[in-house]
């Protein structure tokens, strides 16, 4: 069949919404024409403007996205949340999809590969949280709480497997977040 052209992924939305998507491969929507990706301000010339930020590429995107989401999604004042759970797990699968291919290329026993995944403005705000909780922590603790059912998994990141988050999301703390010196 014909596939429509829309401005968000299905997937990506529930993801962020809590709730794993219902879809099937060939309503997977064409990927838009990136604009961001010919802009100057992802130039190697610097982030015009958001220099001064811990995390200027993070910055820009929550800026340029926001006015687009929160109208297309009706998030209000909860896109700032949905947008650090975005990053989160872009990281984090970032770091899962990695960590599997060098395992897999290297032969290495899984302990000894190196983790390392996109650092947001998730980043700043967990290595100095203000309530006493980071957006990682706080997505940790939700995760630990549902395991299986939680809606990232059950969607099938970490091949829907919370042992394999829990693996990977671990090691990101302890050897990223925890090591952040952004203060």
């Amino acid at each position: 069949g014909k596939r429509s052209n829309t401005r968000h992924s299905k997937p990506d939305a529930c993801i962020i919404a809590g709730k794993p998507p219902k879809m099937k491969a060939q309503d997977a929507p064409d990927p838009p024409f990136n604009q961001a990706a010919q802009s100057p301000y992802l130039s190697d010339d610097g982030q015009k403007g958001y220099e001064n930020f811990y995390a200027p590429r993070s910055e820009y995107l929550f800026k340029q996205l926001q006015p687009v989401l929160e109208d297309l999604l009706y998030l209000g004042s909860s896109y700032e949340e949905a947008f650090d759970r975005w990053e989160m797990l872009l990281a984090l699968t970032y770091a899962d999809v990695e960590h599997r291919r060098t395992v897999l290329e290297t032969g290495k026993n899984s302990d000894d590969v190196r983790i390392w995944g996109p650092v947001g403005r998730f980043g700043w705000k967990s290595s100095r949280p203000r309530d006493g909780s980071s957006p990682f922590v706080r997505m940790l603790t939700e995760a630990n709480r549902l395991k299986d059912r939680w809606p990232p998994i059950a969607a099938g990141l970490f091949d829907g497997s919370y042992q394999r988050f829990h693996y990977i999301a671990s090691r990101f703390k302890a050897d990223i977040i925890d090591q952040l010196k952004w203060w």
